[in-house]
This record gives structure tokens, C-alpha cells and sequence, in this order.
């Protein structure tokens, strides 16, 4: 069997077992009985979910609806300064599926629900105009659909839209849930209607089949073999296997984004060890996360741009300079850059005492936006996966050697603690390990 055969046949291998793992956690999904959907079609808008949705935050209706409608508003319209006295809620009223407004007509929010419709012209545009021609000084635009997505432009113009997906109403309802505890009726149609909710939003069943993909995909070669699934075309016979394969590469994303997390965690961990609580992160809007990290993942087949990092304030009167360790996509500079981070344009006295300091231990970059990179060295190729600059999946094969990641860890660990002890006593250390 040729390479390009075996790679062909590990392909359909997988695509093969996965497939069954969706097969299977589908066909057990089972719920219990379910009044909602006994007296309405599951995706009806008007007279189940919104209905249902309006019942638990109108205030004349429920007992706990106000406790409801404060934490509704607090998370899913944060922008908004809501004070509930004299508030409404109401249904279909100048075709607004929702409305909430207080009676000083200080406040308006019009909840659009989408399960099944699309969007008509103009149709948040004139609901809020419709709200403002009312006297109402702020109006907040709520748009609620199974997947989160964005109402269209013609829709909504350009007004600040704050757009909702059902699956994040789950722990909402939960909290409902919670508060309908002295009330047995509306307790069980919460737990009904959250259960409808979930076979909505593929979430009764995804859950179970998301951590078995996972583990899937980190058993042996599989990340290698998914980074092969480029066209999911070109392996899909029937519809199912285009979710196979999305699903295989969103599970594979997931899989490198929490190693490379948890790698990011290792060094912190290593250098808090040597400098203790003196170490403070900066604020660097690419201090590593998941999100930032993620993004990093998704970019790898563009891979000239990105990068996450760790960065911490040296204090010491050192302003506008941070001590890194950041993680490039960019060729200019390399896998791991290692050093001090500085605004070059506000801080110049400030790097001129740091190159004092550093002397005989750093090589000068100019950076973005006209940042300087004052560092020791980039890190020796052998404690690297190679070219996991472009490769991701090399480095979490990387990682997975627990004896050279715990030398890659206490490597960058050690030449950051280099750094900060010169900036802070006055003189190098000598070189790590």
C-alpha cells in the first residue's frame, strides 16, 4: 500500500468511526413527554416560544418573573441601564414579538425570535423607529434565533444589535427553573420547555457525542489524519458525512487549543515558582486565552500573521514595557521570541535603560505599530516541533512528550527569570539550561 493509499485509507477509517459515533448518539436521544410540542410544532414562533418566553418575565403572570426579567436584561442586553419600576412586558404589539418598556418611557427593548422565519425588510429598523416615534429615549434590539447568527442588513441597518442563540438560554431557564421551586406546575413546564430546548439546539445529544469525537480524535495519529480532510466533499457521500467532517475538525481545533492553553499555564506556573507574586500579567490584548488562541489555531493556513504570547509588567519603573514570551506566526521574527516588549515611541528613556541592563543578552527587532522587542534569543531549534509555526498539530504532538514539553516549559521559564533579574538587580544572570 502506497503512502498516499494509506493516508486515504486512515481517512475513510476515521470518517468511518466518527460517523457511527453521530449515528449512534442520535439514535439515543430520547425525552419524555413534552406538552409543548403535544399541542404546537416544536419551531413555532409566536404561540409557543415566544409566548412561553414572555409568560416567564411578565410580571402580572409569574411569581418569580421579576427576578426573571432583571437577570434576562442583565445578560443578554448588558449594554442597557434598566430600572424595572412600572415595567411591561407584552406580546405582538406593533408586530414586536416581545416588547419590554417601563411606563416613564425611559427604556424599550424589542425581542425579535427567529426559530424557523427570516428576516423582512427593514423589520428591526422600523420596530425601532417605531419604539423612538413612542417617545421611548433608549430602545435595545434583542435578536433570539437556534443559532446565534446576525439579523441581515437590510433588517437591522446600522443599528447595535444584540444577537442570542437558544443554547445560550439554557442555564437562563435553569436559573428560572430555580426560582420556580414553591410552585410544582410552572417548575414542570420549565423543565419541559427546557427540554425542548435542547432537541432544538442538538444539545441533548451533542454533549455526550462532542466528548466521544474528542477523544476520538486524540487517539493515536488522528489530528495528522483530520489536518488531511481539507474538502470535505471529497470524502462525503451522503449530507451526514459534511457534518462528520466539521464536526472532526472543530473537535481537532478544540484538542490544540487546550494544549496550547495548558502549555501557556505551564510556563506561568514555572516562572511564578522563580519570581513569586511579584509577577503581574499586562495588559496585552494578546495575552494568551483560549479565544486569542483559537483564533491562532483557525488562522494556521495563513499563518504569516498571529500570535498569542504571555506578557507581565516588570515594574521596577520600567513603564510601557512588558517581559513576553510570545508564540509568532509572523517570519520576521520566529517560533518563540523571548525578552522585553516596549512602546518605543512613549518610552524611549525607558529602553534605553533596559538595553543598559540587558547588555551583552539582547538583539533589537522593531516590532507592529511601531513596538520594540529588545530580547535574548529565539529558542534553539532542537527544543522546538518543526516548523509548528505553520503546523499546530506538530507542536500538540510536541506536547504530548511529556519529557521534552517540561524542557521547552523550564527553558522559557528560565531565560524570562534571566531577564527579570537583570532589570531588577542590576546585572545578568547566567544563561539557563
Amino acid at each position: 500500500m502506497t503512502d498516499s493509499a494509506r493516508e486515504r485509507e486512515d481517512r475513510r477509517r476515521l470518517l468511518e468511526k466518527a460517523a457511527l459515533l453521530n449515528e449512534r448518539h442520535r439514535a439515543g436521544r430520547g425525552a419524555g413527554f413534552d406538552i409543548f410540542t403535544v399541542l404546537r410544532d416544536k419551531h413555532e414562533e409566536a404561540h409557543l416560544h415566544s409566548a412561553f418566553l414572555a409568560a416567564l418575565l411578565d410580571v402580572r403572570r409569574t411569581p418569580c418573573a421579576r427576578a426573571n426579567l432583571e437577570d434576562f436584561l442583565k445578560t443578554f442586553a448588558p449594554r442597557g441601564d434598566f430600572d424595572l419600576h412600572g415595567v411591561e412586558v407584552e406580546r405582538e404589539r406593533e408586530h414586536i414579538d416581545i416588547p419590554i418598556s417601563d411606563s416613564g418611557k425611559r427604556w424599550a427593548v424589542a425581542i425579535e425570535n427567529k426559530v424557523r422565519a427570516g428576516d423582512q425588510p427593514r423589520q428591526l429598523r422600523r420596530y425601532c423607529d417605531g419604539l423612538k416615534d413612542e417617545d421611548f429615549e433608549n430602545v435595545h434590539l434583542l435578536y433570539l434565533t437556534l443559532d446565534g447568527r446576525a439579523p441581515s442588513e437590510d433588517s437591522a441597518d446600522d443599528l447595535d444589535v444584540d444577537c442570542v442563540s437558544y443554547d445560550k438560554l439554557l442555564p437562563w431557564i435553569d436559573r428560572c427553573q430555580q426560582r420556580a421551586c414553591a410552585d410544582p406546575g410552572l417548575r414542570e413546564s420549565i423543565a419541559q420547555y427546557r427540554q425542548l430546548v435542547r432537541e432544538l439546539t442538538a444539545a441533548d445529544w451533542r454533549e455526550g457525542y462532542g466528548k466521544d469525537l474528542k477523544a476520538l480524535c486524540a487517539e493515536d495519529d488522528n489530528l495528522r489524519v483530520i489536518d488531511g480532510l481539507v474538502e470535505a466533499s471529497a470524502y462525503a457521500q451522503v449530507d451526514l458525512l459534511f457534518d462528520v467532517v466539521e464536526d472532526l475538525q472543530e473537535c481537532s481545533t478544540r484538542i490544540k487549543v487546550d494544549a496550547l492553553f495548558e502549555f501557556c499555564v505551564e510556563v506561568e506556573r514555572a516562572l511564578k515558582e522563580k519570581i513569586g507574586n511579584d509577577l503581574r500579567k499586562a495588559g496585552n490584548e494578546a495575552q494568551y486565552s483560549t479565544d486569542r488562541i483559537d483564533r491562532y489555531v483557525r488562522a494556521e493556513k495563513h499563518r504569516n500573521s498571529g500570535y498569542f504570547g504571555l506578557y507581565y509588567d516588570i515594574g521596577g519603573g520600567y513603564a510601557g514595557c512588558s517581559l513576553a514570551a510570545q508564540i509568532n506566526g509572523y517570519e520576521v521574527y520566529g517560533e518563540i521570541v523571548l525578552g522585553v516588549q516596549c512602546a518605543e515611541s512613549k518610552y524611549r528613556n525607558t529602553i534605553y535603560e533596559i538595553r543598559d541592563a540587558m547588555k551583552g543578552m539582547h538583539e533589537d527587532r522593531k516590532g507592529k505599530d511601531g513596538d520594540e522587542w529588545l530580547w535574548i534569543e529565539r529558542l534553539d531549534p532542537e527544543l522546538l516541533p518543526e516548523n509548528f509555526r505553520r503546523d499546530s498539530t506538530a507542536f500538540v504532538e510536541f506536547l504530548r512528550d511529556g519529557e521534552r514539553a517540561r524542557k521547552l516549559v523550564h527553558r522559557i521559564a528560565g531565560e524570562l527569570h534571566r531577564v527579570w533579574s537583570a532589570l531588577h538587580e542590576g546585572e545578568p544572570r547566567a544563561r539557563s539550561g
